[in-house]
Formats: C-alpha cells, sequence, structure tokens
C-alpha cells in the first residue's frame, strides 16, 4: 500500500508540473527596455525655412506600457530617443530649428511654423506571436503644426515600420531594439522625403501671412 501511495504521489507531482509549464508557456517575461536609436543625418536637400518645435513632457518622457497575460509589466522607453530622432531629421530638412515651450513663438524673429510631435500608437510582435522569424515595430505619430502665434495650420499623420529577424538577433531585448529602430529610421525617411507634399506644408502655402514669406 505504502509503495502504490508513492507512485501515486509521484505521479500527481509529474502532473502538476506538467500543468504548470503548460500554464506558463507563452507567457512572455517582464520587460524593461531603454531605446538606443542610430540614425544616420538624412541626406536631403535643404528648404530655406525656419521651424520651431515643441516637446512635450509627455513626449520625452514617452513609455510604452503593457501589463497582460502575455505580456506582464513591459515598460520600452522610448522618449529620449524619439526627441533624438526628429532633432536630427528637422535640422536636415530646415535651414533653422529651434526648440520652444510651447505652441506659439515669443521672440523677435518668429520661425515658419511650429512643429509639435505626438505619440499616438506603437505596436510591437514578437516571434513566438506571429509564428515567425521576425521581431516588428510599428510606430505612428500625429505632427501638429503652427503658425508662430499658436493658430494651427493642421495635423500630419506619420507612421513606421521596422523589422529584423531571429537569426541576426536571438536575444528580445536586442531584437526589439533593432525593430524600434528600423522603425525610427522609416519615420525619419517619411518626415524628411514627404514634407514638401505634405498637406500641412501645401495648407501653409496658401494660408501663411504676408510677413511669413520666404
Amino acid at each position: 500500500m505504502q509503495t502504490k501511495l508513492k507512485n501515486l504521489t509521484r505521479k500527481t507531482a509529474i502532473i502538476l508540473m506538467a500543468l504548470q509549464g503548460l500554464a506558463t508557456m507563452g507567457c512572455t517575461p517582464s520587460l524593461t527596455l531603454q531605446t538606443q536609436v542610430e540614425l544616420p543625418v538624412p541626406l536631403t536637400a535643404e528648404m530655406p525655412l525656419s521651424v520651431a518645435v515643441h516637446y512635450s513632457e509627455a513626449f520625452r518622457n514617452y513609455a510604452y506600457t503593457e501589463n497582460s497575460d502575455d505580456r506582464a509589466n513591459w515598460n520600452i522607453q522610448c522618449g529620449a530617443s524619439q526627441v533624438v530622432v526628429f532633432d536630427r531629421v528637422l535640422s536636415a530638412l530646415f535651414a533653422t530649428v529651434v526648440q520652444v515651450d510651447g505652441t506659439s513663438y515669443q521672440g523677435g524673429h518668429p520661425p515658419d511654423m511650429i512643429f509639435v510631435p505626438e505619440v499616438e500608437d506603437m505596436q510591437f510582435a514578437l516571434p513566438q506571436e506571429t509564428h515567425t522569424d521576425l521581431y516588428e515595430a510599428w510606430i505612428k505619430y500625429r505632427i501638429m503644426v503652427y503658425y508662430p502665434d499658436g493658430q494651427p495650420i493642421g495635423v500630419w499623420p506619420v507612421s513606421g515600420y521596422g523589422k529584423t529577424s531571429t537569426e541576426l538577433f536571438k536575444g528580445r531585448d536586442e531584437g526589439l531594439n533593432i525593430a524600434i529602430n528600423a522603425a525610427f529610421r522609416d519615420i525619419g525617411a517619411k518626415v524628411t522625403l514627404g514634407f514638401a507634399q505634405s498637406e500641412v506644408f501645401k495648407q501653409w502655402q496658401g494660408g501663411r501671412p504676408a510677413g511669413l514669406q520666404p
């Protein structure tokens, strides 16, 4: 009888261990990641315009957070990288770029327009979630553009996508960081190449005050 009880206890322990393993399969461990951006200076024809940019505290300190069954305690800190991306892209695109504290300009020589980027959405995908060998990142911004007096010109949506393969980066943190970097580069290219064709620029051209003619 004692032998049978021991065998039963051993089987019960094995079953419990197996159930525990099944319960934890697919669960993603917690994640804390500070993104590191590597963005080359864009090669583009400089527009003869002066612009100001305002980075809100929410933008400077932005972090993607999620706490779900599949993604427990995710915290991806992107704020500092975002500022680097927009600083580098805008400085390459425009003749003069200055930072301001709000959506209007107080000073003697007003810029042609003011940019205020905001994060609209971020999404990420891991290989085990999509059953591929890719780490993926999607980032979407709303760039609000104002006249120097604070009157709105329009909103320019810009989104970027990045990916990398597990064949190159096997670690989750490194794979996500590379995918996010690729999304930042995609956004940089779209801002650099797309602003002259954007609706906000056309609106500015059609409605700018005479004193702001370049």
